[in-house]
């Protein structure tokens, strides 16, 4: 269990470091390199990449929605015919949660640690 909070603390900390060089998909790369270093089982690889950037894209999202006073979220709501902006919210951060959990899973299997 302490392996997971760890490691969903370094993805989420790296990922956020990284989207402010790079491309938005470096997200994969933070949460791969975090579980290549710290390996563990497969599920816990895919867990922490899924929470770390999930979380970190969950929190990104809302401070951009505030920002906007939710015009931002509203209008492609309505334009993807979603219920509300929230839920374009929670999309945006399953998106990224389903990449960062792919890079960690990745990064588990290189690892070949049986942890």
């Amino acid at each position: 269990m302490k392996y997971i909070l760890l490691k969903t603390t370094l993805v989420a900390l790296s990922a956020g470091l990284l989207q402010l060089v790079l491309p938005w998909w470096s997200i994969a790369i933070a949460a791969f390199a975090v579980n290549i270093i710290i390996g563990s089982r497969k599920f816990s690889s895919f867990l922490s990449g899924f929470l770390g950037v999930g979380i970190l894209w969950a929190i990104v999202a809302w401070n951009i929605d505030q920002a906007n006073a939710s015009l931002l979220s509203s209008k492609i709501a309505e334009i993807l015919q979603a219920p509300n902006p929230v839920s374009v919210m929670l999309f945006t951060a399953l998106v990224g949660g389903l990449v960062g959990g792919m890079g960690g899973l990745t990064g588990g299997i290189l690892n070949g640690s049986k942890r």
